[in-house]
């Protein structure tokens, strides 16, 4: 992990899919890291890996610790990311051209 921030964390399972334990790890560095208040809630969006929606740890923090978990389909995100490249990219590069006339 050169070169990362002093605060960053890694974890790896010998399958190389994330586990459910790992990923609860990770939550709390993620809830330490950002440290979620009353008047800072958070709002996470994950896919929907099997380690994240049947994790009953992990959801249970997330209700504990003010952070609002929103699942995408499972295995959806390769779908709903080309989004980006067919409507708001373009808008963002247009706008910032009309901007910068």
């Amino acid at each position: 992990m050169n070169g990362t921030s002093l605060v960053s964390t890694h974890a790896c399972h010998p399958s190389g899919w994330i586990q459910g334990e790992i990923f609860t790890q990770w939550f709390l560095h993620f809830i330490r890291q950002r440290k979620p208040t009353n008047e800072y809630l958070l709002i996470l969006v994950l896919d929907g890996d099997y380690s994240h929606t049947r994790n009953m740890e992990f959801i249970i923090l997330g209700r504990e610790n003010r952070v609002d978990i929103i699942c995408l389909l499972p295995h959806s995100s390769h779908k709903i990311q080309p989004l980006y490249k067919t409507f708001p990219g373009p808008l963002k590069s247009f706008y910032c051209q009309e901007i910068e006339k």
